[in-house]
Protein backbone atom coordinates (compact mmCIF):
# COMPACT_ATOMS: atom_id res chain seq x y z
CA UNK A 1 0.00 0.00 0.00
CA UNK A 2 1.48 3.48 -0.76
CA UNK A 3 -0.34 6.52 -0.27
CA UNK A 4 -0.61 10.15 -2.03
CA UNK A 5 2.93 11.26 -1.75
CA UNK A 6 4.35 7.80 -2.80
CA UNK A 7 5.35 6.64 0.78
CA UNK A 8 4.73 3.22 1.55
CA UNK A 9 2.09 2.46 4.30
CA UNK A 10 1.69 -1.69 4.02
CA UNK A 11 3.73 -4.17 3.57
CA UNK A 12 2.61 -8.06 2.87
CA UNK A 13 5.01 -10.62 2.42
CA UNK A 14 3.96 -14.10 1.83
CA UNK A 15 6.40 -16.55 1.27
CA UNK A 16 5.87 -20.05 0.42
CA UNK A 17 8.70 -23.37 0.27
CA UNK A 18 8.97 -26.42 1.68
CA UNK A 19 11.35 -26.56 4.80
CA UNK A 20 14.17 -28.66 4.85
CA UNK A 21 12.61 -30.17 8.19
CA UNK A 22 10.70 -32.02 5.77
CA UNK A 23 14.01 -34.38 4.71
CA UNK A 24 13.45 -35.51 8.31
CA UNK A 25 9.82 -35.39 9.27
CA UNK A 26 7.32 -35.99 6.41
CA UNK A 27 4.25 -33.84 8.16
CA UNK A 28 6.39 -30.47 8.01
CA UNK A 29 4.78 -28.59 5.20
CA UNK A 30 5.54 -25.09 7.18
CA UNK A 31 9.40 -23.32 7.53
CA UNK A 32 11.22 -23.68 10.42
CA UNK A 33 11.58 -20.34 12.55
CA UNK A 34 15.03 -20.81 11.36
CA UNK A 35 14.00 -20.49 7.84
CA UNK A 36 11.97 -17.88 8.56
CA UNK A 37 14.58 -15.82 10.55
CA UNK A 38 16.47 -15.35 7.37
CA UNK A 39 14.89 -12.70 5.43
CA UNK A 40 11.72 -12.80 6.60
CA UNK A 41 10.77 -11.72 10.09
CA UNK A 42 13.64 -9.41 10.06
CA UNK A 43 12.24 -7.05 7.26
CA UNK A 44 14.33 -3.74 8.70
CA UNK A 45 11.77 -1.44 7.06
CA UNK A 46 10.01 1.39 8.16
CA UNK A 47 6.41 0.59 7.79
CA UNK A 48 3.56 1.42 9.52
CA UNK A 49 1.84 -1.97 8.38
CA UNK A 50 3.52 -5.11 7.82
CA UNK A 51 1.60 -9.00 7.52
CA UNK A 52 3.86 -11.77 7.55
CA UNK A 53 2.62 -15.13 6.12
CA UNK A 54 3.66 -18.63 5.73
CA UNK A 55 1.49 -20.76 3.83
CA UNK A 56 1.71 -24.82 3.87
CA UNK A 57 4.25 -26.12 1.18
CA UNK A 58 4.57 -30.04 0.96
CA UNK A 59 8.04 -31.40 0.05
CA UNK A 60 7.79 -33.45 -3.42
CA UNK A 61 11.80 -34.09 -3.03
CA UNK A 62 14.67 -34.18 -0.50
CA UNK A 63 16.07 -30.59 0.16
CA UNK A 64 19.66 -29.38 0.88
CA UNK A 65 21.20 -26.75 2.16
CA UNK A 66 22.44 -23.46 -0.40
CA UNK A 67 24.63 -20.99 0.08
CA UNK A 68 23.53 -17.94 2.42
CA UNK A 69 20.49 -20.87 3.10
CA UNK A 70 16.78 -19.29 2.58
CA UNK A 71 18.43 -15.38 2.50
CA UNK A 72 18.63 -16.26 -1.20
CA UNK A 73 15.06 -16.16 -2.49
CA UNK A 74 13.86 -13.58 0.30
CA UNK A 75 16.73 -11.23 -0.70
CA UNK A 76 15.68 -11.45 -4.91
CA UNK A 77 12.36 -11.17 -3.99
CA UNK A 78 11.82 -8.49 -1.50
CA UNK A 79 14.38 -6.22 -3.25
CA UNK A 80 13.42 -6.40 -7.24
CA UNK A 81 9.89 -5.69 -5.75
CA UNK A 82 11.19 -2.56 -4.31
CA UNK A 83 12.70 -1.77 -7.42
CA UNK A 84 9.56 -2.47 -9.18
CA UNK A 85 8.00 -0.22 -6.44
CA UNK A 86 10.56 2.59 -7.33
CA UNK A 87 9.67 2.73 -11.14
CA UNK A 88 6.06 2.38 -11.04
CA UNK A 89 6.38 5.45 -8.50
CA UNK A 90 9.38 7.18 -10.48
CA UNK A 91 11.11 7.52 -7.66
CA UNK A 92 15.27 7.06 -7.32
CA UNK A 93 15.53 3.55 -6.68
CA UNK A 94 17.85 4.64 -3.64
CA UNK A 95 16.71 7.57 -2.34
CA UNK A 96 13.47 4.96 -2.63
CA UNK A 97 15.08 2.06 -1.02
CA UNK A 98 16.71 4.03 2.12
CA UNK A 99 13.06 5.49 2.83
CA UNK A 100 12.40 2.29 3.15
CA UNK A 101 15.10 1.59 5.31
CA UNK A 102 14.05 4.74 7.63
CA UNK A 103 16.46 6.18 10.08
CA UNK A 104 18.62 4.94 11.88
CA UNK A 105 18.03 2.48 14.76
CA UNK A 106 18.19 -0.53 16.80
CA UNK A 107 15.98 -3.17 16.67
CA UNK A 108 15.57 -5.85 19.34
CA UNK A 109 15.01 -9.26 17.10
CA UNK A 110 12.71 -10.79 19.69
CA UNK A 111 10.02 -7.55 19.07
CA UNK A 112 10.18 -8.69 15.34
CA UNK A 113 9.52 -12.59 16.83
CA UNK A 114 12.52 -13.54 15.40
CA UNK A 115 14.02 -15.33 18.77
CA UNK A 116 16.31 -17.83 16.56
CA UNK A 117 18.62 -14.00 15.44
CA UNK A 118 21.34 -16.12 13.48
CA UNK A 119 21.93 -17.59 16.93
CA UNK A 120 23.56 -14.25 18.35
CA UNK A 121 22.40 -12.33 21.38
CA UNK A 122 19.79 -9.93 20.39
CA UNK A 123 21.41 -7.66 23.27
CA UNK A 124 24.73 -7.27 21.61
CA UNK A 125 23.27 -8.02 17.58
CA UNK A 126 20.15 -6.04 17.44
CA UNK A 127 19.28 -5.12 14.21
CA UNK A 128 20.91 -2.02 12.93
CA UNK A 129 19.48 -0.45 10.02
CA UNK A 130 22.24 2.40 10.46
CA UNK A 131 24.83 0.02 9.30
CA UNK A 132 22.21 -1.44 6.70
CA UNK A 133 22.00 2.14 5.14
CA UNK A 134 25.71 2.70 5.46
CA UNK A 135 26.25 -0.08 3.22
CA UNK A 136 23.94 1.37 0.62
CA UNK A 137 25.55 4.68 1.08
CA UNK A 138 28.42 3.20 0.53
CA UNK A 139 28.25 1.00 -3.00
CA UNK A 140 26.08 4.03 -4.28
CA UNK A 141 29.13 6.35 -3.89
CA UNK A 142 31.75 3.41 -5.54
CA UNK A 143 29.39 2.66 -8.00
CA UNK A 144 28.76 6.74 -9.09
CA UNK A 145 25.25 5.77 -8.94
CA UNK A 146 22.97 8.36 -10.61
CA UNK A 147 25.42 8.93 -13.72
CA UNK A 148 24.47 8.54 -17.31
CA UNK A 149 25.24 5.23 -18.78
CA UNK A 150 25.02 5.01 -22.36
CA UNK A 151 21.85 3.01 -24.00
CA UNK A 152 21.38 -0.60 -22.93
CA UNK A 153 23.19 -0.43 -19.94
CA UNK A 154 21.53 -0.20 -16.34
CA UNK A 155 22.73 -0.55 -12.89
CA UNK A 156 20.38 -2.74 -10.30
CA UNK A 157 20.73 -2.12 -6.72
CA UNK A 158 19.79 -4.64 -3.47
CA UNK A 159 20.92 -4.82 0.22
CA UNK A 160 20.02 -7.86 2.75
CA UNK A 161 20.92 -8.71 6.31
CA UNK A 162 22.33 -11.92 6.64
CA UNK A 163 24.16 -14.02 9.51
CA UNK A 164 24.31 -10.85 11.41
CA UNK A 165 26.02 -9.19 8.22
CA UNK A 166 25.22 -5.73 6.14
CA UNK A 167 25.92 -6.02 2.81
CA UNK A 168 24.93 -4.10 -0.41
CA UNK A 169 25.56 -4.41 -4.08
CA UNK A 170 25.22 -2.58 -7.49
CA UNK A 171 25.43 -4.77 -10.46
CA UNK A 172 25.82 -3.04 -13.98
CA UNK A 173 24.69 -4.57 -17.12
CA UNK A 174 24.56 -4.02 -20.47
CA UNK A 175 22.42 -5.54 -23.00
CA UNK A 176 23.72 -5.30 -27.47
CA UNK A 177 21.35 -5.04 -29.77
CA UNK A 178 21.23 -8.61 -30.30
CA UNK A 179 20.17 -9.26 -27.16
CA UNK A 180 23.48 -10.31 -25.27
CA UNK A 181 23.80 -9.82 -21.64
CA UNK A 182 27.39 -8.93 -20.21
CA UNK A 183 27.98 -7.66 -16.97
CA UNK A 184 30.97 -5.02 -16.95
CA UNK A 185 31.12 -4.72 -13.03
CA UNK A 186 30.10 -5.46 -9.43
CA UNK A 187 30.39 -3.68 -6.41
CA UNK A 188 29.89 -4.87 -3.07
CA UNK A 189 29.49 -2.93 0.44
CA UNK A 190 30.07 -5.36 3.57
CA UNK A 191 30.00 -4.63 6.58
CA UNK A 192 30.61 -7.67 8.93
CA UNK A 193 31.85 -6.20 12.00
CA UNK A 194 35.52 -6.81 13.30
CA UNK A 195 37.69 -8.74 10.78
CA UNK A 196 40.09 -12.12 10.99
CA UNK A 197 40.54 -12.40 7.40
CA UNK A 198 39.98 -9.94 5.16
CA UNK A 199 40.66 -11.93 2.08
CA UNK A 200 38.35 -14.80 3.29
CA UNK A 201 35.48 -12.53 2.85
CA UNK A 202 36.78 -11.04 -0.66
CA UNK A 203 36.74 -14.49 -1.89
CA UNK A 204 32.98 -15.12 -0.19
CA UNK A 205 31.82 -11.93 -1.95
CA UNK A 206 33.12 -13.01 -4.78
CA UNK A 207 32.41 -16.68 -5.33
CA UNK A 208 28.44 -15.38 -4.34
CA UNK A 209 28.98 -12.76 -7.91
CA UNK A 210 29.90 -15.87 -9.88
CA UNK A 211 27.23 -17.76 -8.23
CA UNK A 212 24.53 -15.55 -8.32
CA UNK A 213 24.95 -14.81 -11.99
CA UNK A 214 25.19 -18.67 -12.70
CA UNK A 215 21.89 -18.87 -11.37
CA UNK A 216 20.37 -15.90 -12.70
CA UNK A 217 21.34 -16.73 -16.29
CA UNK A 218 22.30 -20.73 -17.13
CA UNK A 219 20.93 -22.51 -13.58
CA UNK A 220 18.68 -25.27 -13.86
CA UNK A 221 16.87 -27.80 -11.53
CA UNK A 222 15.09 -30.36 -13.59
CA UNK A 223 13.36 -34.01 -12.18
CA UNK A 224 12.16 -36.86 -13.69
CA UNK A 225 10.87 -40.10 -12.58
CA UNK A 226 10.62 -38.43 -9.47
Amino acid sequence: AVNADGKTTGWLHRTVAPSISSTFDASSVHQMPIELGMGVMNIPFAIDNIQLENPAAKAHTRIGWFRSVANIPRAFAIQSFIAEMADELGQDHKAFLLDLIGPARKIDPVELKDEWNYGESPEEYPLDTGRLRRVVEAVCEKANWGRDLPAGRGLGLATHYSFVTYTAAIVEVEVSEDGDLTIPRIDIAVDCGPQVNPERIRSQMEGACIMGISLAMVGEISFKDG
